[in-house]
C-alpha cells in the first residue's frame, strides 16, 4: 500500500498522472490524499484508488492553517509501506506528522523549492530547514529532487546518499511532429502562471524595448497564462493593460487541461525567464513540439540545452538586456535559429517518463 499526498491537485494529474498508471501497472494500491479544493479527479480513478479529501488553504503558512491541514491528515492517515509526499507546503507538514507519529518509509519528493523560500520570512524558512535536517537523519525518510542546486540548497554533500534527483516529471514521447521553420516572423511562445517569479515582467519589459526599436514587424510573442492564487501573481488588470499596448503580443487565457500541441505547433521558441524552477514541463511540450528554447539560466534549466545539438540559448536570470540581446539575435540569425528548432526533438528523448518513472519506482523501492 502506498499513500500518495499532494497539495496541488491541478498540477499533479497536469504533471504525474503518468506515475499514478505506472504504479497501478505494477500493481500497487494506492490511498490519495488531495486538496478539499479540488473536484476535478479522473473518474477512471475511482475504482483503482482510494480518494481521501484534506484541507489545504491557499493561504499555506498561516498558523491556523498550518495545524488545521496537520490535524486533518491525522484524522484521515491510513498506515502504509510507503508514504509519498509531494511540495514543499505538504513536505514540511508531513516531516511534523513523522516526529510524533509512527510510520514506515516516507518519501518526500520537491519539485522545486518554490516562492516560499525567496520570502522574507526568514525565522519561518530557518525553522522549516532545520525540519528537513532533522528528518533526514531519520532511517525511514529519503528525499527526491528535480535539479541538484534544490538538493545542495537544504543538504550538505554527506546527507546525498538518502536522496535522489530524477529529470522532472518526464513526458510521453510521441512520434516526431511536423517541422516549423521560421521564414519571415519569428513566433515567441510564453506559457505558465502568470507571477513575478515566472519572469514575465522582464519578458514585457523586453517586448516594450524591441518594439520601441522597431522590432516589432519582425516578431510576435504569444501568451497563454493563468492567474492563481500564489502571492506573487500579477494583478490581473494591470496585466492585461499592458499587453494591449504590445500590438505584437498576444494573451491567451489557458488552464491545466488544455490541449498544448495546438499551443506550440504555430510557434517557433519557447521563452521562459523563470528565476527558481523545479525541472519545467512546458519546455519539454515546447521540445517535443520542435519549439527551440530561449530560457534563463537558472540550474534548473541547464539540462534542457544540449552543448552537443544544441537546441536554444540561455540569458541572464532577471536581465531584461541579456533577453533583449538574445531575441535579436534570434532574429538575425534565422538559418541558425532553425537549426536549434531542428534539435528540440532530438533532445527531449532524454527526458521519457518511462525512464523516469523506473528510476523514481526504483529509488522507492529500493531496499
Amino acid at each position: 500500500m502506498i499513500n500518495i499526498f499532494i497539495n496541488s491537485g491541478h498540477s499533479f494529474f497536469s504533471l504525474r498522472s503518468d506515475l499514478i498508471n505506472f504504479l497501478l501497472k505494477k500493481r500497487k494500491k494506492i490511498n490519495l490524499y488531495y486538496p478539499n479544493n479540488f473536484n476535478k479527479i479522473n473518474k477512471n480513478y475511482n475504482n483503482k484508488i482510494k480518494l481521501n479529501k484534506i484541507f489545504i488553504s491557499n493561504n499555506k503558512f498561516q498558523i491556523k492553517n498550518l495545524v488545521h491541514t496537520f490535524f486533518s491528515i491525522k484524522k484521515k492517515f491510513i498506515k502504509s509501506d510507503i508514504n509519498l509526499i509531494f511540495g514543499t507546503y505538504l513536505n514540511f507538514i508531513f516531516g511534523i506528522f513523522c516526529i510524533f507519529f509512527s510510520t514506515k518509509k516516507n518519501i518526500f519528493v520537491f519539485t522545486g523549492l518554490g516562492s516560499f523560500f525567496d520570502s522574507k520570512n526568514l525565522i519561518l524558512i530557518f525553522f522549516v530547514k532545520k525540519i528537513f535536517l532533522y528528518l533526514i537523519k531519520k532511517e525511514n525518510c529519503f528525499f527526491v529532487f528535480y535539479n541538484s542546486f534544490d538538493r545542495s540548497s537544504l543538504f550538505e554533500k554527506k546527507y546525498f546518499k538518502k536522496t535522489c534527483i530524477i529529470n522532472g516529471s518526464g513526458i510521453t514521447i510521441k512520434k516526431k511532429k511536423k517541422l516549423n521553420l521560421i521564414s519571415k516572423r519569428i513566433n515567441f511562445v510564453f506559457y505558465s502562471r502568470i507571477n513575478r517569479h515566472k519572469g514575465i515582467n522582464e519578458l514585457l519589459s523586453a517586448i516594450e524595448e524591441l518594439n520601441k526599436n522597431e522590432y516589432d514587424k519582425y516578431f510576435n510573442l504569444n501568451i497563454y497564462g493563468l492567474f492563481d492564487n500564489n502571492p506573487t501573481s500579477l494583478n490581473k488588470n494591470e496585466f492585461l493593460n499592458r499587453i494591449k499596448k504590445l500590438k505584437n503580443c498576444h494573451y491567451y487565457k489557458t488552464s491545466y487541461n488544455v490541449n498544448l500541441k495546438k499551443n506550440f505547433s504555430n510557434n517557433h521558441f519557447f521563452i521562459l525567464p523563470s528565476h527558481r524552477e523545479g525541472l519545467p514541463k512546458t519546455a519539454l511540450e515546447a521540445m517535443l513540439h520542435n519549439n527551440g528554447l530561449l530560457i534563463s539560466n537558472i540550474p534548473a534549466h541547464s539540462k534542457l540545452i544540449s552543448t552537443s545539438r544544441r537546441n536554444g540559448l540561455f540569458f541572464k536570470v532577471k536581465s531584461v538586456q541579456d533577453l533583449k540581446k538574445k531575441m535579436i539575435w534570434l532574429i538575425n540569425n534565422k538559418s541558425k535559429a532553425n537549426l536549434f528548432i531542428k534539435n528540440s526533438f532530438y533532445n527531449v528523448k532524454r527526458f521519457d517518463n518511462k525512464i523516469i518513472n523506473q528510476k523514481f519506482y526504483e529509488f522507492i523501492f529500493k531496499k
